[in-house]
């Protein structure tokens, strides 16, 4: 999304891309990122966290900073257009399944900003179930479902195959991009 984004690679900028892994690891990783910047002038100021919503509710109130950028109502996915979710899926499903904004606008209104929830009630199992009920209201063999990816690469690939375009982008994300761009 950067590059979409700013025409230019995360290298281009100098710009280094350090993954903390998930959301029970925050406190590990935020102690070894200030371990390696101590002694830098301004370190924090060069820092930028990208969070699904879902962490803000793990730092806590107090701890977040102007650095820090949440997305979505939960996680990222729900962040995401619905229009660019029906193109990512019935292009995905084609000739087996059709979504509509409607559906997708439904699960997304199932999604609390306000509190922390569990995955089943997250909107990428919400659509994952919604996947597999349309597939067995069509009389095909769940067996023979491709899942939609969850996780790492495959998942931002699949997502990127949507998201062509920086009107595409969450807006949150553009705004962390501006930030990182001026420091």
């Amino acid at each position: 999304m950067f590059g979409l984004y700013t025409g230019e690679t995360l290298l281009d900028r100098n710009i280094q891309l350090i993954n903390i892994h998930g959301k029970n690891k925050w406190t590990q990783n935020k102690a070894i990122l200030d371990g390696i910047m101590n002694g830098f002038k301004k370190s924090e100021e060069h820092m930028l966290f990208l969070f699904d919503n879902d962490m803000r509710f793990e730092i806590g109130q107090p701890a977040i900073t102007d650095n820090m950028f949440f997305i979505g109502f939960q996680d990222i996915e729900d962040s995401i257009e619905s229009s660019c979710w029906v193109e990512i899926l019935n292009s995905k499903y084609e000739g087996d399944l059709v979504f509509t904004e409607q559906e997708v606008d439904d699960l997304k209104s199932q999604i609390p900003n306000d509190r922390s929830i569990g995955s089943n009630g997250k909107f990428y199992k919400k659509l994952d179930s919604l996947i597999v009920s349309k597939w067995l209201e069509v009389g095909k063999d769940v067996d023979e479902l491709e899942r939609i990816p969850s996780k790492g690469k495959e998942s931002t690939d699949f997502l990127m195959t949507g998201i062509t375009g920086v009107e595409r982008i969450p807006k949150t994300i553009k705004e962390a991009f501006d930030k990182l761009m001026e420091s």
